[in-house]
């Protein structure tokens, strides 16, 4: 049987074809996996451009186990945020008795305190 040089051409730009999309769905995936901090909350990358860097002061990344958001310096509030929710989370855990600082923002930046709440019309949690 004789395989005509059309039909190789074709098949070899089949296979090409294949090993480039092969190619940039395990390279889509690695881009993903740096964009997303390791954070389950952001497996399909944040959605402004974020970062860990104090510099980005009004687009501050804070991920956490539970969530991760964009912290707005400037505003004192978060841009965005995002959060699994699932069975797994439910627990027995008392809720917590009120509003506080999180302990682990950059010290120069602008640290919301529960007083600020104060008459605002917005709740802190309770």
């Amino acid at each position: 049987m004789m395989v005509s040089s059309k039909f190789l051409q074709r098949s070899f730009t089949w296979v090409c074809l294949g090993v480039l999309s092969f190619l940039m769905v395990i390279g889509s995936a690695t881009i993903l996996q740096a964009r997303n901090f390791g954070s389950v909350q952001l497996l399909m990358g944040a959605p402004s451009s974020a970062t860990k860097d104090p510099a980005n002061k009004n687009d501050f990344l804070i991920a956490r186990r539970q969530y991760a958001l964009s912290y707005n310096n400037e505003k004192g509030t978060p841009n965005w945020v995002s959060w699994q929710l699932n069975a797994s989370w439910l627990g027995s855990v008392d809720r917590c008795g009120g509003f506080s600082p999180d302990p682990l923002l950059p010290k120069d930046f602008n640290i919301v305190k529960p007083n600020e709440y104060t008459g605002s019309g917005f709740s802190r949690g309770t």
